[in-house]
């Protein structure tokens, strides 16, 4: 799957943490926020809440978080493939590997602006 894909392409660069659904991901946020420096969340996620809505909670809460966070979506009628969705970077699936590690690089090093355009504390 590309969970298990994701993970292995970004192991050896960070410690990955997954969650399986909107509201286990919460319970990990909640938990420890402050662990994690970028998320990738998928536009369609399983029980509950989409990927948009997971998003809006975690700018709530975790607004640092929030704006290092991107998007990936199978749903690609006529998206290219990189766009954005909340304003985020959006990967089409199926995506590159490369691609993948260059957006989550993005949002864990800007070079030098926060994702929210903010500039980066050096």
């Amino acid at each position: 799957s590309i969970l298990f894909l994701a993970v292995d392409a970004l192991g050896d660069r960070y410690d990955v943490a997954t969650a399986l659904s909107a509201e286990e991901a919460l319970e990990v946020l909640h938990r420890e926020a402050e662990r994690f420096d970028a998320l990738l969340l998928d536009v369609r996620l399983p029980e509950g809440m989409d990927g948009a809505t997971l998003h809006r909670q975690i700018a709530l809460r975790w607004p640092r978080l929030a704006s290092r966070t991107a998007f990936m979506t199978g749903d690609t009628l006529g998206l290219p493939a990189r766009s954005t969705r909340e304003g985020r970077p959006t990967l089409a699936k199926p995506f590159k590997l490369a691609e993948l590690i260059e957006v989550v690089d993005a949002l864990v090093e800007p070079p030098d602006r926060d994702p929210d355009g903010t500039p980066s504390p050096r």
